[in-house]
């Protein structure tokens, strides 16, 4: 399945409101809606930018392996892609 024909639950996309920033070193997401902060790791905040709605699971982890040095196997990435994905959709992050 392509980028573009892939089901729409399939192209993550962030949720408009949801505020972005690195605060003291830190990269956070602010909910309005619940008034949550999450704290994300590096790989997190990541995934979270590449989270636009057009690319897949696969897509966000090839285009991250293409930009870490020494990045691990595609297999790896993938798995925290997807485990980072599911956990935004989890707290609402998402459209």
């Amino acid at each position: 399945m392509t980028e573009a024909t892939a089901h729409p639950d399939s192209l993550p996309q962030a949720r408009a409101d949801v505020v972005f920033r690195s605060v003291s070193g830190d990269w956070v997401l602010y909910d309005p809606r619940t008034q949550d902060l999450h704290v994300l790791n590096v790989t997190a905040a990541a995934v979270w930018l590449c989270c636009d709605g057009t690319l897949d699971l696969d897509a966000i982890a090839r285009h991250l392996v293409e930009e870490m040095e020494d990045a691990p196997a595609f297999e790896v990435v993938r798995e925290d892609v997807a485990e980072a994905v599911a956990r935004f959709r989890a707290d609402g992050l998402l459209e």
